[in-house]
């Protein structure tokens, strides 16, 4: 049976053999001219940023290599890029997210690449000096989030080539849905967004890096992955989809890396009839055994697994009694035999998949995993 050190309540634990694998796994699907971004934003999808960007651009032993496998990085934020940038990480960064004008001039200082969406941030670029800042424009081809749209390109370049301190290094945009079921839309964007690049490409007399594909796309539509590839969430294990079925991870034989343990603090009998939880909200219907878990919503455990959720506690699942707490749950053991303060608690892991965990919580794993609080200790093996 697994155990924790005592001086954890709770802790997440990320196998880095699972990460180079499934590394591996996606490089393998790209010609060797293709460039692999691997996304590392919020936190690495909850894995911890630094470790992993570490892993990824090959800098790490454990489980094996990955160098000559990743290209570049993707953040969200300037502070994530800066963070790497301490950390000794060299790749090439991308900043996806929206950075501050104003941390233009920090950002080409430290050698990161930014995303600028629209013309508006363009103009702000002409305060730079004596620092080459360099962009990738996002393109907007449907999914009506961030980027430029085709009628804006033209004036966009034209502002662009009055900019000597910045230097175009890319164009990208992202698919709208990637998933069987949205193919002809998936398609119709490519076609505008492949439009647009040869836009860009002419009027500046050269190349860019030109970049669409996520996971998903990755997978399914090979004809997108242009000049290179950002791989999220399929770096970890995890199903672009979040379907429990898992159709891209059994696909592609991918490992699932993290897992999320806690311990039982405090085991108590309670006869039928008792009420528990905040609000009184479940009555149990046996005399029970129970048991606190001392994780709640603050840890990122969902509240919305109140009373539905599972966990397991020496390989046998375990209802959630109750309202999930701040920072604590009850459990219901009686069907666990020996349970004891200090057993085991998995909430994600082998036989509880965070594609499960977060259609159960009305979620996507995506969300469930992010949200796992990032001053929770991780353990990488």
């Amino acid at each position: 049976m697994k155990s924790i050190p005592t001086s954890y309540r709770s802790r997440v634990e990320i196998d880095a053999r699972a990460l180079t694998h499934n590394l591996r796994v996606f490089r393998k699907l790209v010609k060797n001219n293709v460039r692999v971004m691997v996304v590392v934003k919020s936190n690495a999808y909850g894995h911890g940023l630094v470790e992993c960007a570490k892993l990824f651009s090959g800098r790490t032993a454990t489980g094996g290599t990955t160098a000559n496998v990743v290209d570049w990085l993707g953040v969200d934020d300037l502070d994530e890029a800066l963070a790497l940038r301490k950390s000794g990480i060299k790749l090439p960064l991308l900043v996806l997210g929206y950075t501050l004008p104003a941390r233009y001039t920090e950002a080409a200082k430290s050698n990161i690449s930014v995303t600028v969406s629209s013309i508006e941030s363009l103009r702000h670029s002409l305060k730079i000096e004596n620092r080459k800042l360099k962009i990738h424009l996002k393109l907007e081809t449907g999914l009506n989030r961030q980027g430029i749209t085709e009628t804006e390109l033209t004036e966009a370049l034209k502002f662009l080539r009055t900019l000597e301190h910045v230097m175009l290094e890319g164009a990208y945009s992202h698919f709208a849905g990637d998933a069987p079921k949205f193919t002809k839309f998936s398609q119709k964007q490519s076609v505008s967004f492949n439009r647009m690049a040869k836009q860009i490409e002419n009027a500046l007399d050269r190349n860019v890096i030109k970049h669409i594909a996520d996971t998903a796309a990755t997978v399914l539509l090979p004809q997108s992955h242009l000049d290179m590839v950002r791989i999220g969430i399929g770096s970890y294990g995890l199903d672009p989809f979040s379907d429990p079925k898992l159709p891209i991870v059994k696909k592609l034989k991918l490992k699932p890396a993290l897992s999320w343990y806690s311990i039982i603090a405090q085991v108590k009998s309670v006869k039928k009839g008792e009420r528990v939880g905040y609000d009184l909200t479940e009555k149990l219907k046996r005399d029970s055994t129970l048991a606190i878990v001392p994780v709640g919503y603050w840890h990122g455990y969902p509240r919305s697994l109140s009373s539905k959720g599972e966990v397991l506690v020496r390989g046998r699942r375990c209802k959630v009694v109750g309202r999930v707490s701040m920072d604590m749950m009850t459990i219901d053991v009686t069907s666990v035999p020996g349970v004891k303060l200090g057993d085991v608690v998995t909430l994600i892991g082998k036989g509880l998949s965070a594609e499960g965990v977060a259609t159960k919580a009305g979620t996507i794993n995506y969300e469930l995993v992010t949200r796992i609080n990032p001053k929770l200790p991780r353990v990488y093996k």
